[in-house]
């Protein structure tokens, strides 16, 4: 018997017929289509699982930025009040005027920084975040007991109630130092 290329297998010329290579060509291709299509769905895993991490990421950031700006915020206001506040006159000339923007304020930031979402925060940033929180927190209450209670206060307790504030306003000014110390930890990261 001679040999034939049209009698044989092209790809594997050991003498199996055209149909019997048919068969092992379809075999060896669904095989080849299966691990390509495993090696594909695991490149994409890989690649979308790379890009969220880096979403997350970025958006931590964003959420970081965000606590950032509410801490400056809130510590300008501070600046701002303790001014106003730094004297039994002056005391009694805001509690004369209100001062409901000064205060409406403060409240307003206390309630952003009381109910800000930490999960979004970077775990550095937790501890600044609750100490801002609860720093601003202890001010207002402060700010409050005085514009009550400053009528009935002697010179030392109103002394002793701008110290606090004072103590205060150090200590949020500190936390706020540790948030921004932290952000840039984070970015360089």
């Amino acid at each position: 018997m001679t040999y034939s290329v049209e009698q044989t297998c092209f790809f594997f010329p050991f003498g199996l017929t055209p149909a019997e290579c048919a068969s092992w060509v379809q075999a060896w291709s669904t095989l080849l289509a299966i691990v390509g299509s495993v090696a594909l769905a695991g490149w994409q895993t890989r690649r979308w699982l790379q890009a969220s991490q880096k979403q997350a990421a970025q958006d931590k950031i964003v959420a970081a930025q965000a606590l950032l700006e509410l801490g400056r915020s809130s510590r300008n206001l501070q600046i701002h009040l303790n001014e106003k506040l730094a004297s039994p006159e002056a005391v009694a000339h805001a509690e004369l005027t209100g001062m409901p923007t000064p205060m409406a304020e403060l409240a307003a930031l206390e309630n952003a920084l009381m109910h800000f979402p930490v999960t979004t925060l970077a775990p550095a940033l937790l501890g600044p975040a609750s100490m801002l929180a609860s720093t601003l927190h202890q001010y207002r209450l402060r700010v409050d007991a005085l514009l009550q209670r400053h009528r009935h206060l002697d010179l030392e307790a109103f002394d002793a109630h701008l110290e606090s504030l004072n103590t205060l306003s150090f200590a949020l000014q500190e936390a706020l130092a540790d948030l921004e110390r932290n952000m840039g930890k984070l970015r360089a990261a």
